[in-house]
């Protein structure tokens, strides 16, 4: 089995209690450069490799929700800066980092609205960028530290995806008492192409949040939800291949608990999914059960494998993987912000990043 190519212990100050511990941490040749978006001390960060960069130089608490690096090794990272903790107003943002220094910071939106950026690609000379301003998608088209373009997807969306030339956009409308989650794909000119409908059960079908949406290089679509059935809510994994939905279940039930698929991310024949589950109640007096459980599962040919369980008290928050299968899970375990990574579904290194924040998006390179 091939090492897991990472020596980071000084530059990331490893503190294994924290995270939880587990793995073989050994030092290897070669390491990939790993990046996470985040918050730190309630302020945008980025993780390169375990240094922390922050953002903003204000009194205002802001967020970093997704970070992508173009071939020339630029790195974008969008997200979110609030006005102030007492009001739902805020910017879209997005951050242009060079060689570990900030170069740039573009505001999206005036910040009369509630706003945020959430996915980014490069295509040509100009970054998309997605996200939503009050309840509506949007997408920003940005040249030479300037929008060109903006671009209204006419949706309230869940979670965007740019692949290529088109966005899918996650959203689901209220239909007598049942949601009706769809997938929509749109033109990078903001025409909708193709309106796909994920769920048409008898009971009620929801769309997660999270990095709850990822879409393949062959183009097949993976969106993530739950369906709430006789009081229980069972997780879903519905997946788009040439307009025809198949439904995956995974098999997933928590007693007093709410589980939830969170993050996707497919690479080959398999899909990894990071499996969020909250207690339902946690009234007066406060239960003795924990406030909530995660997972990582490996789906391959229908069989669910669980991969990680990493009982109480832990939040995993967004899964990556490499092109050579190893697998990247943030989140959080109590108050630190963690990055565990699997090679050959073991788990072989515990990171944390912080004391005080959480992570929302990895990226290896």
């Amino acid at each position: 089995m091939k090492k897991l190519l990472i020596s980071l212990a000084a530059a990331m100050s490893l503190s294994f209690l924290s995270c939880g511990g587990g793995g073989k941490n050994e030092p290897v040749k070669n390491p990939p450069t790993i990046y996470v978006a985040g918050v730190k001390d309630s302020k945008a960060t980025l993780w390169i490799n375990g240094k922390a960069l922050q953002f903003s130089n204000t009194d205002r608490e802001s967020s970093a929700e997704f970070v992508f690096v173009s071939n020339n090794g630029d790195i974008y990272v969008a997200g979110r800066e609030h006005f102030s903790v007492y009001e739902s107003r805020s910017k879209a943002k997005l951050w242009k980092v060079s060689n570990g220094v900030l170069k740039e910071t573009i505001d999206l939106t005036d910040g009369n609205h509630p706003a945020a950026a959430s996915f980014i690609s490069v295509i040509g000379n100009d970054v998309h960028v997605t996200g939503y301003d009050e309840v509506s998608s949007k997408l920003w088209k940005v040249s030479n530290g300037a929008i060109k373009e903006t671009i209204n997807l006419g949706v309230n969306e869940f979670r965007t995806f740019i692949s290529g030339n088109n966005i899918y956009v996650t959203t689901q409308q209220q239909s007598g008492g049942a949601r009706e989650p769809k997938l929509l794909k749109i033109s990078n000119n903001g025409i909708l192409t193709e309106t796909i409908n994920l769920y048409d059960g008898p009971h009620i079908g929801s769309l997660t949040n999270g990095h709850s949406l990822f879409v393949s290089k062959n183009g097949d679509a993976y969106v993530s939800g739950w369906e709430a059935r006789d009081y229980e809510y069972v997780p879903k994994l519905w997946k788009v291949s040439n307009g025809v939905v198949e439904t995956i279940n995974l098999n997933s039930k928590y007693d007093f608990y709410w589980p939830t698929a969170l993050s996707i991310f497919a690479h080959g024949n398999n899909i990894y999914v990071a499996e969020f589950a909250a207690l339902l109640f946690n009234g007066w007096p406060p239960s003795p059960l924990p406030a909530y459980r995660n997972r990582v599962l490996k789906v391959s040919n229908g069989t669910v494998k669980v991969i990680a369980d990493f009982g109480d008290n832990t939040r995993v928050d967004s899964i990556f993987v490499s092109d050579n299968g190893n697998v990247y899970v943030i989140g959080k375990n109590s108050d630190y912000v963690c990055l565990w990574v699997f090679s050959n579904d073991v788990l072989v290194e515990t990171i944390n990043l912080s004391n005080n924040g959480y992570a929302s998006s990895v990226l290896v390179k």
